[in-house]
């Protein structure tokens, strides 16, 4: 009796251990997708563009609707592999050219493929046909082979994938082309009668009556003699300034040589020798070349170490175009870091929309470097102090989208910030989008009290103070023409610095005042005193030609912040009068010069920033050398 007691309380046990074990995890069966097989494909086309890094493929299917009833969508599978660097998915009706809705829907567990439904404009009736155009785009799905290469090796990829193209039903007939680069071809897959090659383009059928998600494999082994770039972040600043009627973008990027990795030591002598007699043997990227908006200017662009001189600018009719050269050639498994940054006129983005009241903005998404991989991008937007009720419009889908405030030192309240974040971006994504906003006229005025004010420069006095007089030249600056100094002295007495500066700049002059200022050009008077003991520098300056029409007069006072003696507390102060006419005339005079008053010191804080992150890499060089020598 006890024997039997003691096998209960076992058998009890394991039944409750057991119980809770299948309880606590559930049991996941993988089930396949089951199709609606309401579509026969007649006829399927496929090409496969293996002319860039990027890989694409363009589907023309021409489906019947084998169905007893009207149906309005199509599924399209993509192979769970591939489907992971799956960049860009588009569907359009050949005839009418109307792009259709694609959303991702079923994952089939068991075959490893990723469903989408496209979404049709309208339902096909029973034995109807439609032709579709499917475009797929897939970036790091190549593999160079072999995997490093000397200096002036050739570069091979491999390719992977199916003899048939994807489709999620019964195909009649079908067949696949595969666009090269270049004529040089190590392999490629061989089937008795279905394949033909034609220098730079091998064809895969036809093929006849082939089943839903049929695979066949398929394998490319080719020259690629051409660097691949992925850009591994790319982060651009916009910033709206309704004041001085600009747009002002900058652009960081890391770029990436993602081909096959160099094998051995960079032999200087040997890459001297190709570019010498032209050899074009390495696939080393020597120059690069950046498409800007046709208005650009105040274009600069510096790396880690500073500024880079190997660069070249031009306007053109309907571009701008920045051609440079990195410090040093890229070869494969090499990174080179930089950022670059330019001015545009506001009008060219921005417009006013009277009905709704609204200003638009309207950008490119991305605009850099075509045929490019962009593993994440980042975009931020600051619109203009006092923007509300902003509307964000993109054609595409984005990883996040965030709204923040961000704050310079001119501002009261802060920028509304619009933060665009996505990953794996192509070409295709180069598309405009479109930011709307209402804005207060009225904000303008906020400007006056706030350049009237304070602002902290976050570095300290006697740096900020060598900064301002090292200011000129900067890439934000370019109207300064000259500068001279007309009279420096130290007054034995008090033991302050005296200076006086003669500054020439150039303007823009406005369509209705060209009949009043026949030049452009005009000379500053900058008056400066230093006293080292009190730690104070107090600046003034006027304009003496033009002084009829406008007098501007500024005046800037730099000290030590009483809270914090690593920062800089700067005071502005301005008066803009004009005596020139009649009062309309005049006070139009007026608020022409406070606007660019406004934007003319945007421009020089940015100017400042500039100067003084050169005297902070200066600083840290010097470290280095002396950490170096001890």
């Amino acid at each position: 009796m006890r024997l039997f007691s003691i096998f209960s309380l076992v058998c009890t046990t394991v039944l409750i251990v057991c119980t809770a074990v299948f309880s606590s995890s559930a049991i996941i069966i993988p089930t396949p997708v089951n199709i609606p097989q309401h579509w026969l494909n007649n006829n399927i086309l496929r090409t496969i563009d293996l002319t860039s890094p990027i890989v694409r493929e363009t589907t023309v299917i021409i489906a019947q609707n084998v169905h007893n009833d009207l149906v309005g969508e199509y599924h399209f599978p993509v192979k769970e592999k591939l489907d992971k660097n799956l960049a860009w998915i588009e569907a359009k009706e050949r005839k009418t050219d109307i792009v259709f809705d694609v959303e991702k829907v079923e994952f089939d567990s068991i075959n490893h493929i990723q469903y989408y439904k496209i979404t049709f404009d309208r339902r096909v009736e029973p034995q109807e046909k439609i032709t579709l155009i499917i475009k797929t785009v897939f970036t790091h799905i190549l593999t160079p082979v072999p995997y490093e290469i000397p200096q002036t090796g050739r570069q091979y990829l491999v390719y992977e994938g199916s003899q048939y193209a994807n489709s999620a039903y019964l195909s009649e007939k079908q067949k696949t082309n595969i666009k090269l680069a270049f004529s040089t071809l190590m392999s490629y897959t061989q089937r008795e009668n279905k394949v033909n090659r034609n220098e730079k383009l091998i064809t895969y059928g036809f093929y006849n009556n082939i089943a839903p998600d049929a695979y066949d494999e398929l394998k490319v082994h080719y020259g690629f003699q051409r660097p691949i770039f992925t850009v591994k972040r790319f982060r651009r600043d916009l910033e709206v300034s309704h004041w001085g009627g600009n747009l002002a973008i900058e652009e960081h990027i890391d770029l990436k040589h993602d081909g096959a990795k160099l094998k051995g030591q960079f032999s200087r002598l040997e890459y001297q020798q190709t570019s010498l007699y032209g050899h074009q043997d390495s696939t080393a990227a020597r120059d690069l070349q950046l498409l800007l908006p046709p208005r650009a200017s105040d274009v600069y662009y510096r790396d880690e170490v500073g500024n880079v001189s190997t660069s070249t600018f031009r306007n053109e009719r309907d571009r701008s175009v920045l051609d440079f050269k990195p410090r040093y050639p890229l070869f494969g498994g090499w990174n080179y870091t930089w950022n670059h940054g330019y001015n545009v006129p506001l009008s060219d983005f921005v417009r006013y929309h009277p009905k709704s009241d609204r200003y638009i903005l309207n950008v490119p998404f991305l605009r850099a470097f075509t045929q490019t991989m962009y593993d994440k991008v980042q975009v931020r937007v600051m619109l203009p102090e006092g923007a509300k009720n902003v509307k964000v419009d993109i054609p595409f889908s984005l990883d996040k989208l965030t709204h923040g405030v961000f704050k310079t030192n001119l501002d009261t309240t802060g920028r509304y910030l619009v933060v665009l974040e996505k990953t794996n971006v192509v070409d295709e994504h180069f598309e405009n989008f479109q930011i709307s906003y209402t804005y207060d006229n009225l904000e303008l005025l906020r400007k006056p009290f706030v350049v009237s004010g304070f602002f902290f420069a976050g570095a300290p006095w006697d740096i900020v103070t060598l900064a301002f007089w090292m200011r000129y030249p900067n890439p934000f600056a370019s109207h300064v023409l000259s500068v001279d100094v007309i009279d420096r002295h130290v007054d034995p007495t008090s033991g302050m610095l005296r200076t006086t500066r003669l500054i020439l700049k150039k303007g823009k002059v406005p369509s209705w005042g060209i009949g009043l200022i026949r030049t452009p050009e005009a000379y500053i008077l900058e008056e400066s005193i230093v006293d080292p003991h009190t730690k104070t520098m107090i600046t003034r300056t006027k304009n003496i030609t033009h002084v009829r029409k406008m007098q501007v007069e500024e005046w800037q006072t730099f000290r030590v912040d009483s809270q914090n003696n690593e920062c800089t507390k700067v005071k502005i102060e301005a008066k803009i009068i004009s005596k020139f006419g009649w009062s309309p005339l005049s006070e139009r005079i007026e608020g022409f010069g406070l606007k660019k008053f406004a934007d003319n010191t945007a421009t020089s804080r940015m100017g400042m920033s500039h100067v003084l992150e050169m005297i902070r890499e200066n600083q840290r060089l010097r470290s280095r050398r002396g950490f170096m020598s001890a």
